[in-house]
């Protein structure tokens, strides 16, 4: 009975134990997870893109949704990394200028960790190529020396983006 009590108590431990963090996120697995989320782009897959690159798949439709709206579609060429920094630890921020359909261009950045549950890379906002600072109060894009700027509140889309 002593055995059978002491096997219980060891096992009721080990369930308590909170799981180790993940590994934190590498430079090479931010610049890994962008190639691949300007590859489901390219391809027009922003299923895809929610699904593998996003943390989480609603915010990734919000965020589709509001560069649509503001019809920010990024052309086809890979970002430039311009700089790299770590905002928290185990995180990788890419910070990014490239190019849209229209000839315009951005910067933002791109920001990678490693999820609790499965340890995998992903990005809280994989629509890599809507900026992330914030710019006019109404949601509108405001072009500021050759880039665009947005900010304000999402709303949906009417459709996909036009290729």
């Amino acid at each position: 009975m002593a055995g059978f009590a002491f096997v219980a108590a060891l096992v009721s431990l080990e369930e308590r134990e909170p799981e180790p963090a993940p590994r934190p996120a590498s430079v090479a697995d931010a610049e890994a997870l962008l190639t691949e989320a300007v590859r489901l782009a390219r391809a027009d897959d922003y299923d895809g893109l929610c699904r593998s690159i996003a943390d989480g798949a609603g915010i990734c439709g919000v965020l589709l949704r509001d560069a649509w709206r503001k019809n920010l579609l990024p052309d086809d060429s890979m970002p430039e990394i311009v700089s790299v920094t770590h905002p928290a630890e185990g995180t990788v921020r890419l910070h990014l200028r490239g190019t849209y359909r229209d000839g315009t261009s951005y910067r933002t950045h791109f920001t990678v960790h490693r999820t609790r549950d499965t340890g995998l890379p992903r990005s809280g906002a994989p629509v890599y190529w809507l900026p992330m600072a914030t710019g006019s109060a109404d949601g509108t894009c405001v072009r500021d020396d050759g880039h665009v700027r947005c900010g304000g509140p999402a709303t949906a889309p009417v459709g996909r983006p036009p290729r």
